[in-house]
């Protein structure tokens, strides 16, 4: 799987984070745990996706970037949120896709 460095986590997801991404990795399936990456097509920036959707995908293509992790869709939608803030603040533009891939 494809982690950021620096993996943003939803307050819910953070109180377990080293057990839910093991869980993960591990392909168990995790109810109600979002990932958010980068998106697969140029179009969007930012995907949510559910673990398993996301190592189906994988399978097919290329890993996307997994930017951050969330336990509910709207921790999720937060997350998003939070990911773009922060690329706002450090970059002056919401261009997240540009912001990752430049890393």
């Amino acid at each position: 799987m494809n982690w950021y460095q620096n993996l943003y986590f939803g307050k819910t997801a953070e109180k377990k984070k080293d057990t839910i991404i093991k869980q993960i990795e591990a392909g168990e399936n995790r109810m109600f745990t979002y990932l958010i990456t980068l998106a697969q097509t140029p179009v969007n920036q930012m995907e949510i996706l559910t673990p398993a959707y996301y190592k189906n995908q994988a399978g097919r293509n290329e890993e996307p970037l997994i930017l951050g992790v969330a336990r509910g869709w709207n921790e999720a939608q937060e997350v998003v949120r939070v990911i773009v803030e922060d690329v706002y603040t450090k970059t002056g533009n919401a261009q997240v896709r540009q912001y990752f891939e430049g890393k």
